[in-house]
């Protein structure tokens, strides 16, 4: 009689190396274009900049936020084109205006940035100096280094804002890996992950960046890659086997045996010595034969 063993059930984390990486994107001055004296400053740290509003005035024009695709950087007339022209017209038909993105800088698409640049409503053109150019539609305030009342010159800083933020990518899990919520593990840190793998949680992404693992591979680089673990958020129950009993059949298929019949499995594990495997149907046999003989035992 061949030998058997039992088989044993236990708790599986499904726990996958990962490589991370992380690029830290650094903070952004954004400069006036006008000297002037600050006559009207809402700027306070942990506030946004939202295009199409106003945060900052000089000599008593309000400077309008505006994220273009391409910043504005000529005054622009009617007549001109070009992509800093459709780039202007994109922004302001998302902030309402019912214009043409055409790249054609026409009197509808001078009226519709009279309507948003209050500045361009007693002119015939717009001015960069009256637009304070955002990198996206939102931006974090970092730090306010100018306030009313201060003087300023073209080119010195109006605020400091966040420049998009620590960008971490974690690999993708190979196919076999079992489905489910995962939490990344570095460190002692724990992440939970999103479903695309990602780390949303902006407080959690700078604990990563204070872990030991993080600052030991940081370099002069702007990317850094480090090695974590991805694994299950709650366990699932697996069953454990001897390697020796598990059987290969035709197009990979794996399967062990009681004895008296093959039974379908799933290998999804090892960890020394033994072999975490998934039975079909989720029901697991009391025992398995140790080291069946092919010939007489296949899967199938």
């Amino acid at each position: 009689m061949s030998d058997r063993t039992p088989v044993s059930e236990q708790d599986f984390a499904d726990p996958r190396a990962v490589d991370v990486e992380v690029t830290e994107v650094p903070p952004m001055s954004l400069p006036t274009k006008v000297d002037g004296t600050i006559t009207a400053a809402a700027c306070r740290a942990g506030g946004e900049l939202l295009s199409g509003e106003s945060t900052f005035a000089v000599q008593g024009t309000g400077l309008i936020n505006l994220a273009t695709d391409e910043p504005l950087w000529r005054p622009l007339h009617v007549g001109d084109r070009g992509d800093d022209v459709a780039a202007l017209q994109k922004e302001l038909v998302r902030l309402g205006q019912d214009i043409p993105v055409d790249g054609v800088f026409g009197t509808r698409t001078l009226k519709a940035a009279a309507v948003v640049i209050p500045a361009v409503r007693h002119a015939d053109h717009v001015d960069p100096a009256q637009v304070l150019w955002l990198p996206a539609r939102e931006a974090e305030i970092l730090s306010c280094p100018v306030h009313r009342g201060e003087d300023v010159m073209v080119g010195d800083p109006l605020v400091e804002i966040d420049g998009g933020g620590t960008g971490i990518i974690v690999s993708r899990l190979s196919e076999d890996a079992l489905p489910g919520p995962r939490e990344l593990v570095v460190d002692d840190l724990i992440i939970p992950l999103s479903g695309e793998g990602d780390i949303d949680n902006a407080g959690l992404r700078a604990d990563l960046l204070a872990t030991d693992a993080y600052r030991g591979a940081k370099g002069e680089s702007a990317v850094t890659k480090l090695p974590g673990t991805a694994r299950l958020s709650e366990t699932v129950k697996v069953s454990s086997v001897p390697p020796s009993a598990i059987l290969q059949g035709e197009g990979g298929m794996t399967c062990v045996t009681d004895g008296a019949k093959t039974i379908p499995v799933r290998i999804v594990g090892s960890e020394l010595g033994q072999s975490f495997v998934l039975f079909e149907g989720n029901t697991a046999p009391d025992e398995v034969v140790v080291a069946p003989v092919a010939v007489s035992a296949s899967c199938r």
